[in-house]
C-alpha cells in the first residue's frame, strides 16, 4: 500500500474588484489575493483527531462483540462497523480540508474524497456497503438469507481503514 505525498497548505483567498474611468472608458481590474490560513486548517486536524478517536470507540465496541454473536446482532455490529469508519472517513475529509454535510453515506464520502483528488485504497471501497446499517438497518431488524455478516473479515478491514487514516493525520502533524 502506498500513502500519498502531503503538502497541507490552507488558502484563503478572495478578489478584489477595482474599477477606473477615465473619460468615456471604463476598466475593471479584478485582484486575487491568496493568504495562508493555518490557524483554520489546525482546527480541522483538531477535529480529525476528534472523529478518529470516536471511531476507535467504535472498532472497540465491534472487537467486544467478536465473539458474542447471541447477544449483539448483525444489525448492531453492522451499525458500529458502519459508524467507525464513517467517522474515520470523515476525519480524513477532515486531514485534507474538505467541507462536507452531516451525512452518514460512506459511499458519498468516498466520493467526495475522490471527487477532491484523495482516492480511496480499494481494499477499503467495499465498506461503503455498510451504509445501509446507518440508514436502512438502523430501526428496522431484517432477515438475513442464511448468510451473516463476515465479522472477522470487517473488523479487519476497519480496523485497516483507520489505521490508514492515523497514518494521514501523523503524516500532516508533522
Amino acid at each position: 500500500m502506498h500513502y500519498p505525498i502531503l503538502i497541507f497548505l490552507r488558502i484563503y483567498c478572495f478578489t478584489i474588484r477595482v474599477k477606473l474611468s477615465i473619460g468615456k472608458i471604463t476598466i475593471i481590474i479584478f485582484y486575487s489575493l491568496v493568504f495562508p490560513k493555518a490557524s483554520c486548517y489546525m482546527q480541522n486536524l483538531e477535529h480529525a483527531e476528534n472523529m478518529l478517536a470516536m471511531s476507535k470507540k467504535d472498532f472497540n465496541a465491534l472487537r467486544g462483540m467478536m465473539d458474542n454473536i447471541d447477544y449483539f446482532s448483525d444489525e448492531i455490529f453492522g451499525f458500529h462497523a458502519q459508524q467507525a469508519v464513517e467517522k474515520a472517513a470523515k476525519a480524513l475529509l477532515d486531514i485534507f480540508s474538505i467541507e462536507y454535510k452531516k451525512i452518514h453515506d460512506i459511499g458519498e464520502l468516498f466520493n467526495l474524497l475522490r471527487q477532491n483528488g484523495n482516492d480511496i485504497p480499494s481494499e477499503y471501497l467495499d465498506l461503503q456497503d455498510l451504509t445501509e446499517y446507518a440508514v436502512d438497518l438502523r430501526y428496522d431488524s431484517f432477515e438475513l438469507d442464511n448468510d451473516s455478516l463476515d465479522r472477522k473479515t470487517i473488523l479487519i478491514k476497519v480496523s485497516g481503514f483507520i489505521d490508514y487514516v492515523q497514518k494521514l493525520l501523523e503524516q500532516a502533524r508533522t
